[in-house]
């Protein structure tokens, strides 16, 4: 008798493990809804977006990106809007 209650525990311990990893699996791990974005060309800037894809903020990682994005302003645009905005200039 003892032996059985020992062998269930067992399996309903493994059937609730299992079943927390499916169910994280299926789920998913979720991250915050922003997203960071860094253009790697010289020169540098970051991008961070919410779950909408629109800039938050914005950091120029090197003189001449703070050079060139002085005069300008990113915050509400699209991250594709804003990749290609810093590209052309």
């Amino acid at each position: 008798m003892k032996k059985s209650k020992e062998i269930l525990t067992i399996v309903v311990i493994l059937i609730l493990v299992v079943g927390v990893g499916i169910f994280i699996g299926l789920r998913g791990i979720k991250s915050h809804n922003n997203h960071y974005v860094r253009i790697e060309v010289n020169p540098k800037i970051e991008f961070i977006t919410d779950a909408h894809n629109k800039v938050l903020t914005y950091v120029p990682i090197n003189e001449e990106a703070k050079i060139i994005v002085c005069q300008e302003e990113f915050k509400g645009l699209n991250i594709e809007e804003a990749c290609s905005k810093f590209i052309q200039l």
